[in-house]
């Protein structure tokens, strides 16, 4: 409708970066009901535009809390809102006496960073960490 499908989606742009985060979910999503797992997606986006993309609710197992980057090589700084909204979220999950949830980063970037609280990984390893 928008009369964009003749037009080349390019890495680094905005609209490539909504189509790798979209298509994410889409695994996700799709591999979940597969294994017929019964988890629940949502989002986090407060008025100041912090986002969470994806929280994942797993019976009996701590929530998933996921950004999504298009980027080859990501940054620390791209992991800033599950760093705040995370530590916002683990302090309820605590005070309901639940486990703490986990944070990921996915993206491109084929180098594992741990950065304490979150875990940037690439999204295929991805996929096998949360589907094994």
């Amino acid at each position: 409708l928008d009369r964009t499908l003749s037009i080349p989606i390019l890495q680094q742009t905005s609209i490539y970066g909504e189509f790798f985060e979209h298509w994410v979910f889409l695994e996700l999503y799709k591999n979940a009901n597969y294994l017929r797992l019964d988890w629940k997606f949502s989002y986090l986006s407060t008025k100041d535009n912090a986002e969470i993309d994806f929280i994942i609710d797993r019976p009996g197992k701590s929530l998933l809390l996921v950004e999504i980057k298009s980027k080859i090589q990501v940054e620390k700084k791209d992991a800033r809102h599950l760093f705040s909204l995370g530590d916002e979220m683990e302090k309820v999950m605590i005070k309901a006496k639940k486990p703490r949830p986990e944070r990921y980063l996915l993206s491109q970037d084929s180098i594992e960073h741990d950065w304490g609280t979150v875990k940037a990984l690439h999204w295929l390893k991805a996929m096998e960490l949360f589907f094994k």
